[in-house]
C-alpha cells in the first residue's frame, strides 16, 4: 500500500494578496480554488514514496532482538553463569604441590649440618567430603662431624606417605560442594529468568510504541480521506455559488472544515514522524526511514482458556523462574551455613614407607620401614552467635524468596485474567463499531443526496461527515486495541517468540 503524502498545501497558501497584504479571494477564482489544491495534493502525493514498506508487529520485533544491547547483556550474564558450574566442579580436582631448598643450620648438638630437602604430593578433595593425599619427600643432611659413630653421614631420608580425611562434622558430605551446584545450576535459572525479563521488557515496550503508532498511522490516513472529502463539498458549494443556490455562509463553513482537516493532518503528520522514528531506534534503521505499520485485522472470537493459559503462563513466566531459582539457592545456603556452624572434628589415617640410607665408618649402610598413623583433630568455636545469626538470615532470605514466588504467581493470574476479559470486552466493541460505521455510512449518503438537491443544510452534512469519520476510527482504534491485547497474552504465553531467531552469542563479540 503506497504510503499517503502528508505535504498537502494549506489553503492559506492559495490566497493571493491584495491591498495591504494577503486579500479575500474574489468570486471569480472560486472555482480555481479547489483544482490547485487537488493538483498541489496530487503532486505531493507523486513524489513521496511509491511503495513504502508494510511492517507487522512480528517483523518489526525480528529486527529489534538482533540490535538489543539489554538482550544482548543478558544473553552474555546467561553464558558467565553456566561457567561456575564448572568452577564449582573444579573443586574436586587434583591439586598438586611441592617445595624444596637448602640450609645450612645446627644440630641439637651444636654440630653444623648443611641441608637439602625437596617434597611433591598430589592430593583431591572427594564428592563424600574426605580428602585423600599422596607425597614423596627427599631429605639429605651432612655434618662436618658426628658425635654418634653408628649414625650415617651424610644421610639420605626418603619418605612416602598417603594419607585419608574423613570429616565427622563440618564437611560431611561435603556440603559446600554439592550445594555449590545447586546454586551454580539455580544461577543458571536465573540468568535465563534474566534474559527472559529483557526479551519481554522489550516486546512490552515494542508492543507500546509499535500499536500507538498505528493507531496515530490510521488517523492520519482518515485525516487524508476527509481531506479529500471536504475538498469535494467546497467544490460542490461554490458551484452552487456560482448558480445562486448556495450562500457565502455555505462557502465559509466548507474553507472552515477544509483548514481544520489540514491543520489536523499536520499535528498528526509531526506525531507520526516522532513515533517513526522511535520504533527506527528500536531495529537500527535510519531515523527517516520510511514504512507503515501493518495490524491484522481481528479473527473469529474464541473462548480464552483461563486454566490452561495461566499453566502455560507459569511454565515460562520469567519472574516465577527466577523467583523459584532463588529459592533454591537460599535453601543451599541453609545448608552451607548449617555445615559451617558445626564443630570441626576429623579423622586422619596415614601410611607410608620412610628409608634412611648413608655411611657408617665409610661404608654404605639403608634402612626401610613401613609407618602408619591415626590422629583425631578437633576445632570447636565458643561463641557461635555469628554463625546463628549467618543462618537465620539464610532462612529469611528464603522466606522472601518464596514470598515473592507466591505474589508473582497470583499477580500473573489476575494479568491473564483481566487481559482475557478485555479481550472478550474489546471484541463486542468491535462489533458495535463496525455496525455503527455501516450506519453512520448510510446516514452520511443519505445526507449527502438531500444536501445536493437543497433539502440539507452544508452544517449538518459536515456534522455527519465528523461522525462517519469518529466511526472510522472508532473500528481502527478497536481493531488496534484488539491486536494489541492478543499480542500481550501471546508473549504471556510465550508464542510471541515463535518463529523469532536470535543472533547465535558467538556473533554479538569476538572471543580473543
Amino acid at each position: 500500500m503506497p504510503r499517503p503524502s502528508f505535504n498537502a498545501p494549506s489553503p492559506l497558501a492559495l490566497s493571493r494578496e491584495g491591498r495591504g497584504g494577503v486579500g479575500r479571494l474574489e468570486a471569480g477564482d472560486y472555482l480555481l480554488v479547489p483544482y490547485l489544491v487537488r493538483a498541489l495534493f496530487l503532486c505531493a502525493i507523486a513524489v513521496s514514496p511509491a511503495h513504502a514498506e508494510s511492517l507487522a508487529f512480528q517483523q518489526v520485533l525480528q529486527r529489534a532482538v538482533a540490535y538489543d544491547a539489554s538482550l544482548q547483556i543478558a544473553r552474555m550474564e546467561l553464558e558467565r553463569a553456566r561457567l561456575e558450574t564448572t568452577r564449582v566442579a573444579s573443586q574436586l580436582d587434583w591439586n598438586a604441590n611441592g617445595q624444596t631448598g637448602v640450609a645450612r643450620d645446627i644440630s641439637v648438638f651444636g654440630v653444623p649440618v648443611d641441608r637439602v630437602d625437596a617434597r611433591a604430593g598430589i592430593d583431591r578433595r572427594l564428592e563424600s567430603g574426605s580428602a585423600v593425599g599422596l607425597g614423596v619427600g627427599v631429605v639429605r643432611e651432612d655434618s662436618k662431624s658426628t658425635l654418634f659413630p653408628f649414625l650415617p653421614n651424610p644421610s639420605q631420608s626418603v619418605n612416602v606417605d598417603a594419607s585419608y580425611r574423613l570429616p565427622l562434622a563440618q564437611g560431611s558430605d561435603n556440603a559446600s560442594y554439592r550445594q555449590g551446584i545447586v546454586t551454580a545450576e539455580a544461577g543458571i535459572d536465573v540468568a535465563q529468568a534474566q534474559w527472559g525479563t529483557a526479551r519481554n521488557l522489550l516486546a512490552q515496550q515494542l508492543a507500546d510504541s509499535f500499536y500507538a503508532a498505528a493507531f496515530t498511522y490510521a488517523r492520519l490516513r482518515s485525516a487524508i480521506d476527509a481531506i479529500e472529502r471536504a475538498e469535494r463539498l467546497k467544490r460542490f458549494v461554490l458551484r452552487n455559488i456560482q448558480l445562486g443556490i448556495a450562500e457565502t455562509k455555505d462557502r465559509l463553513q466548507a474553507e472552515a472544515q477544509l483548514r481544520a482537516r489540514m491543520a489536523e493532518q499536520q499535528a498528526l503528520h509531526a506525531a507520526w514522524d516522532n513515533q517513526r522514528i522511535v520504533l527506527n531506534r528500536f531495529m537500527e534503521r535510519e531515523p527517516q526511514s520510511e514504512w507503515q505499520p501493518q495490524v491484522e485485522e481481528s479473527r473469529a472470537r474464541a473462548a480464552l482458556d483461563l486454566a490452561a493459559t495461566q499453566t502455560e503462563a507459569e511454565a515460562i513466566d520469567p519472574d516465577l523462574q527466577r523467583d523459584s531459582a532463588r529459592v533454591r539457592i537460599a535453601e543451599a545456603a541453609i545448608a552451607r551455613r548449617r555445615d559451617a556452624g558445626r564443630d570441626k572434628f576429623d579423622l586422619v589415617l596415614s601410611v607410608g614407607n620412610r628409608q634412611l640410607s648413608g655411611e657408617i665408618a665409610g661404608a654404605g649402610t639403608s634402612n626401610s620401614e613401613a609407618v602408619a598413623g591415626a590422629r583425631l583433630e578437633f576445632r570447636a568455636a565458643l561463641d557461635k552467635r555469628g554463625a546463628d545469626a549467618d543462618l537465620t538470615q539464610a532462612f529469611i532470605e528464603r522466606d522472601i524468596a518464596r514470598k515473592r514466588f507466591d505474589t508473582n504467581r497470583i499477580n500473573l493470574r489476575y494479568h491473564i485474567a483481566r487481559i482475557g476479559a478485555e479481550i472478550d470486552s474489546i471484541g463486542g466493541a468491535l462489533d458495535e463499531a463496525r455496525a455503527r460505521k455501516d450506519a453512520e455510512r448510510s446516514k452520511l449518503d443519505e445526507a449527502t443526496r438531500r444536501h445536493r438537491s437543497g433539502r440539507a443544510t452544508t452544517a449538518e452534512l459536515i456534522q455527519f461527515e465528523n461522525d462517519y469519520e469518529g466511526a472510522v476510527l472508532a473500528v481502527e482504534q478497536q481493531t488496534i486495541e484488539l491486536a494489541r491485547r492478543r499480542t500481550e497474552l501471546a508473549r504471556l504465553r510465550g508464542t510471541v517468540w515463535n518463529g523469532i531467531e536470535f543472533t547465535p552469542l558467538s556473533a554479538l563479540e569476538t572471543r580473543r
